[in-house]
């Protein structure tokens, strides 16, 4: 009985020893032979490349352009112009050029503000515009 016992563990340490192997081999191999990820660019970087984002404070709070530039910065979004609206905003939402969609839609997401608030506009000066309204304590980065 001791010995079954016996074989049976040494098996069992045997085919666990092939398993933890081959799953390693399988790591090495992904790891160095097969096409890195950097060698296409994701759909965050052909969204975001070449375009342009401003940020409108139409709010009377002093920074929450700057605030939100810095918020977008963090996830490599390159915003080239911040300065206050001409107009005070109650409501935030994003003009956006045709070709600058994807890149408003992914915006949206990022600051949780529904695609509802997102407006098509071709005469625009950039790809995308931002521009924050009153109720901006209900978007990231402002949200509590």
């Amino acid at each position: 009985m001791y010995t079954k016992i016996k074989n049976i563990f040494f098996f069992a340490t045997i085919f666990f020893s092939l398993f933890i192997l081959a799953l390693f081999g399988v790591s090495i191999y992904v790891k160095h032979f097969t096409p890195s990820s950097s060698e296409e660019p994701n759909k965050e970087d052909k969204i975001l490349f070449g375009k342009t984002v401003t940020i409108l404070n139409g709010t009377e709070v002093f920074g929450l352009a700057k605030e939100m530039k810095l918020f977008l910065k963090t996830f490599e979004i390159n915003v080239s112009n911040v300065k206050n609206s001409d107009s005070l905003v109650s409501k935030t939402h994003i003009l956006t050029k045709s070709d600058g969609f994807p890149l408003a839609e992914y915006i949206s997401k990022l600051i949780n503000l529904g695609p509802e608030n997102i407006i098509k506009q071709e005469e625009i000066s950039s790809d995308v515009i931002i521009i924050i309204g009153k109720d901006y304590k209900l978007i990231k980065p402002f949200k509590n």
